[in-house]
């Protein structure tokens, strides 16, 4: 395709309707057919003269953006930090149920006769290192952090004992907390959760057991120079951080970059790019505070991703860090390593001199390095369309001077499956359902159904980034562990038959005689090509019904075919799922 059919092209997708989101969908989707980039592309059509670039229609402003497209990201900047700070009700609500609830539970220890087993009480999360943003709710998790000493099993269970005694009935009564409702957490990190609303506020409270532990024996994942307990378990490192990273940030976020992080956090989350859960697998608040410390702006952070390179990495430890970590005998998995990856059929190395060499953040899309512990890469949480979406929605702004118009989810018919999970590390839930998705998706493949995606060829992104997401998406309520799957289908039933064929050229007679009267007798159709030596077969497929298929998938009853062993597949057989069928909403990049 010339320029000039390129050009002809862009008319004929955007037709009549020249608005910022028509221009640049049809930018995008002629670089997606084409392989190309969405700039180069843009060029083309802008160098051609093309009416929806012509300045004399789109005069620019004072720092070259159309004047009549947004603006600068300046401006967005200015507009988001508009009312972005809590107001002075919604933090005395805070600073009086944090103070009095830790009160609470230092008499509850007392009165427990453990204060030689906790070491200290303290509130965590963005309320407390300011970067938190005005909201009609608030999330309060208040950590009791035990002697290193005392056993995993002893930690938990004291932790929900005091959780339960601080948080009961009578005490929010006292409290003139409405609605009150508490619960432990889940069987395996036994916290105490409550729910309450007090003054307009929806409130919730968590008391969480952790151990206190050095931030460099955080890294090496050891206790008193142990890697194993007692009992032969290897230590895993999970709530430990938190204090750490509360307490980085309050020392290493000036004022002025906490202001920064709310900006950044209010643009994600009005651009649908916030929120680490499972169900949505953006950013964190923690995440963007990673960004700003290490990036020092939102205006750096909007560069930072309009112009991203795969293979870049956030935050990673100064040589000064490096030599104090090595002091401590800390190994680091990023130095001295550069990884290749295969990108535009070419072997190019990645950007940056180190990678993290830990297998389970090798295929991680983003990498930024928690600088608690420069080993962990808190990227993984993120998934690629959501990588994808964040660049998109960066090199809008930087080229129209606002964020992208909203783009509505698609709604489709698909087969769902509804379980609880057991799991209480977000991050391996998700990393688990991940995995589900993708190995059911190749199985109904096999099993003659399609799972849809959202474009006909993989997208171009970046220079090695390109995608095309399955139709998948996850339903889950805040606090729950029930979610629900939920797959993208055009196709719900497959009548059709396999074909198989077979090159019979060098079997001997008898041998062939035998293969053609042993199909006649099961009554299995065929075609004989004698002339090319090859027996075409035609079977029945095992499923008709995609429900049918993914409940033998579930039940590992198909025929030559297995789903991948885990915790979460474990979950789904002992309660006995049902798939069923039904019109579910899915995300869109562009």
């Amino acid at each position: 395709m010339n320029e000039k059919d390129i050009v002809d092209k862009f008319d004929e997708i955007i037709g009549g309707t020249q608005n910022d989101l028509s221009i640049q969908r049809a930018i995008d989707r002629i670089a997606n057919m084409l392989r190309m980039s969405s700039t180069h592309i843009e060029n083309i059509v802008r160098e051609s003269g093309h009416e929806a670039f012509v300045e004399d229609e789109h005069p620019r402003d004072g720092d070259g953006k159309f004047a009549d497209k947004g603006g600068s990201v300046s401006d967005i900047k200015n507009n988001l930090q508009k009312n972005i700070e809590p107001t002075e009700k919604e933090t005395e609500i805070q600073t009086k149920i944090d103070v009095d609830v830790r009160a609470r539970i230092q008499e509850k220890i007392d009165e427990l006769g453990l204060t030689d087993k906790v070491d200290y009480i303290e509130t965590q999360g963005s309320y407390v290192k300011g970067t938190d943003l005005p909201s009609k709710g608030s999330d309060m998790d208040i950590f009791v952090v035990f002697n290193p000493n005392v056993g995993e099993e002893e930690r938990k269970d004291l932790g929900l004992k005091i959780g339960l005694a601080t948080l009961d009935k009578e005490y929010a009564n006292s409290q003139g907390w409405d609605n009150f409702k508490v619960d432990a957490k889940d069987q395996e990190n036994k916290y105490a959760e409550a729910f309450f609303d007090v003054d307009g506020q929806t409130v919730e409270v968590q008391i969480v057991p952790t151990r206190n532990m050095d931030r460099y024996d955080i890294i090496k994942k050891e206790i008193n120079g142990q890697k194993e307990t007692a009992d032969g378990k290897k230590i895993s490192i999970g709530m430990e951080r938190t204090p750490h990273q509360t307490k980085f940030m309050n020392e290493n976020l000036s004022v002025e970059q906490k202001l920064e992080v709310r900006t950044l956090k209010k643009f994600m989350k009005e651009t649908g790019l916030y929120d680490s859960s499972v169900k949505s697998q953006g950013f964190s608040g923690y995440s963007t505070e990673v960004l700003i410390h290490n990036l020092g702006s939102f205006e750096n952070v909007v560069d930072y991703f309009a112009d991203y390179k795969m293979g870049n990495v956030v935050g990673l430890p100064s040589e000064s860090e490096r030599k104090d970590l090595a002091e401590h005998g800390v190994e680091l998995t990023y130095v001295g390593k550069n990884k290749e990856t295969k990108m535009d059929e070419t072997k190019d190395k990645y950007t940056e001199e180190y990678y993290n060499t830990h297998e389970s953040y090798q295929n991680n899309s983003i990498h930024m390095t928690d600088p608690i512990d420069p080993n962990r890469d808190i990227g993984g949480a993120i998934s690629e369309a959501k990588l994808a979406k964040t660049i998109l929605t960066m090199k809008h702004v930087k080229e129209y001077g606002k964020a992208p118009d909203k783009v509505e989810p698609t709604t489709m018919n698909g087969v769902s499956l509804t379980f609880t999970s057991s799991g209480t590390d977000e991050n391996t839930v998700g990393s688990q359902v991940q995995k589900l998705q993708k190995n059911i998706i190749d199985n109904l493949k096999d099993l003659g159904f399609k799972v849809e995606k959202e474009f006909d060829e993989p997208m171009n992104i970046v220079k090695g980034l390109d995608v095309n997401p399955n139709r998948t998406s996850i339903e889950q309520e805040k606090g729950s562990k029930e979610m629900t799957l939920n797959f993208g289908m055009n196709e719900l039933y497959n009548d059709s038959e396999t074909k198989k064929e077979k090159d019979v050229s060098d079997m001997k007679e008898q041998q062939l005689t035998g293969m053609i009267m042993g199909m006649d007798k099961k009554g299995t159709r065929y075609e004989h090509d004698k002339e090319k030596g090859i027996i075409t077969t035609y079977n029945p497929r095992q499923f008709k019904n995609v429900r049918d298929a993914v409940k033998g998938l579930l039940e590992g009853s198909v025929k030559g075919k297995a789903l991948e062993d885990s915790a979460l597949l474990k979950d789904i057989r002992e309660q006995n799922v049902d798939p069923f069928t039904k019109f579910s909403k899915f995300e869109n990049i562009v």
